[in-house]
């Protein structure tokens, strides 16, 4: 746990984030916190002449250990402030997010294009996609995509997110010449109901068919 000045730290009233009211929000060192629980000088001065700080730790177990780390102690003027670091998860931009969406719904249909096409096919098909997307030049390039893991957060440097876009669409409309617009769409959104919504939506904009239904 650490110990601070109150002159260190920014406290400010935000939102709740239940929706209902406000609450106090702390920053410190680039870090949110919230605020776990107050201490009256006055009520720690009647418990005995054990210092202040050494008092507060005996009565909040959760101050001891590991957990410790997750806590930062204020000293203010009339009393102590407890606050609890507000843990994140780190986002995801929406470039990673469409290239998750595409990479996903490329392997899905690519896979389900082998049985449904053939080899022969299947080739015809990956030629003229190469043809109509610059970034994917060759084989290799198509090869990769199938191999990669779609819930990566790693950004293919090469490729950009109008790559992906133009990538998803050429893919999306060469399946349909192919197999018919209905059938390519029914198969389509199965595929997408099987992702998480976020990008679901990503999908269903970018491609430019209905709202896909909940499963």
């Amino acid at each position: 746990m650490t110990i601070v000045d109150q002159q260190l730290v920014n406290i400010e009233i935000i939102a709740s984030t239940k929706g209902i009211g406000s609450e106090l929000s702390l920053k410190y060192q680039s870090q949110a916190y919230r605020l776990y629980q107050a201490f009256a000088l006055s009520k720690l001065d009647e418990l005995g002449t054990i210092d202040r700080e050494e008092r507060i730790i005996q009565q909040c177990p959760k101050l001891v250990g590991e957990t410790a780390s997750q806590y930062l102690l204020v000293r203010e003027t009339a009393y102590y402030s407890l606050w609890e670091k507000i843990l994140t998860v780190p986002e995801i931009s929406i470039e990673i997010e469409i290239q998750q969406a595409s990479i996903w719904l490329f392997q899905e249909l690519w896979f389900r294009l082998e049985d449904l096409l053939g080899a022969k096919q299947l080739q015809g098909l990956a030629n003229i996609l190469l043809d109509a997307t610059p970034v994917a030049k060759e084989w290799s390039d198509l090869d990769r995509l199938l191999r990669l893991d779609p819930a990566s957060s790693s950004k293919l440097v090469e490729w950009q997110e109008d790559d992906f876009v133009e990538f998803t669409g050429q893919l999306y409309h060469l399946t349909q010449s192919k197999l018919g617009h209905k059938f390519v769409t029914e198969i389509t959104v199965e595929i997408i109901t099987t992702m998480p919504t976020r990008l679901q939506a990503l999908l269903v904009n970018t491609l430019n068919i209905s709202a896909v239904s909940p499963h």
